[in-house]
């Protein structure tokens, strides 16, 4: 729809849905306001020198002249629904999503709705409808009414002690993630990066895969297991993943830093 509908400032020109299949990578530098919505999958989006970890029912969007990173996890491959807008007032909708340059991910409150309207969207862009352009504006409008806000809660002094705590201290490094933390800390996903970043300099996930490389590395020194079982153990999606992290931080496949014990 390169024309805007009679009367609006606002409309989609362009919406569409990404498969994966766990080859996806973006660095962008857009011209364009674009929100997404994931579906299912995980992946990160890094802007503005942070790094968010998104899911299902995540949004995040691109904004005009801002460098953006966003990529899924190979091994749970990623779908996402977008748009891209045009009009004078894109940087005010955006805004009523809860996202901004500033902070370009956000958790709604009604995440499945959500999903639903960007569904509508995509199907009629798609069909092309007699008076379709009206229909994506009403599922376009009810979005900010469904994005809600996250109820305050101001972090705990001790916020970041108690998050190294519950990860320094599981014994199963497979069962803590990013999620787990927020839900047991009760701290939305944004609070808890910007006490990481700006106490540690690095995100939570980044310490997280640092606690599950300490663990492969115990395991490669003090058992005889196989590659496979230490990946399970240590909180690592498959072997191949493993190998991956464990040579980008010591320069040496698993079984090479093993052999050389």
């Amino acid at each position: 729809m390169a024309t805007p509908p009679a009367g609006c400032s606002l409309w989609v020109p362009l919406a569409g849905k990404l498969e994966s299949r766990g080859y996806s990578y973006y660095h962008s530098f857009p011209n364009y306001f674009c929100p997404h919505i994931i579906i299912s999958g995980n992946g990160s989006v890094e802007a503005r020198g942070e790094r968010y970890d998104v899911a299902r029912g995540d949004m995040f969007t691109l904004w005009p002249s801002q460098e953006i990173c966003y990529h899924d996890d190979p091994d749970t491959p990623w779908e996402f629904y977008y748009f891209h807008l045009q009009g004078a007032d894109q940087a005010a909708y955006v805004n009523s999503l809860g996202l901004n340059k500033n902070g370009p991910v956000n958790r709604p409150v009604n995440p499945e709705e959500i999903i639903k309207r960007f569904d509508r969207i995509w199907q009629t862009m798609k069909e092309k409808p007699t008076g379709g352009q009206y229909k994506i504006l009403s599922d376009l409008f009810e979005i900010p009414c469904l994005c809600g806000a996250e109820a305050p809660s101001p972090p705990s002094d001790h916020l970041l002690e108690d998050a190294l705590a519950l990860i320094d201290s599981s014994r199963n490094p497979a069962g803590i993630n990013v999620n787990e933390l927020c839900e047991r800390l009760e701290v939305s996903r944004v609070t808890l990066y910007r006490k990481f970043t700006s106490k540690l300099n690095q995100t939570p996930i980044d310490y997280i895969i640092s606690h599950r490389l300490k663990t492969a590395h115990k395991l490669l020194l003090q058992t005889s297991k196989s590659i496979t079982e230490i990946a399970a153990l240590s909180g690592f999606n498959s072997e191949k993943y493993l190998m991956k992290i464990f040579k980008r931080h010591f320069n040496l496949t698993p079984t090479e830093f093993r052999n050389k014990k």
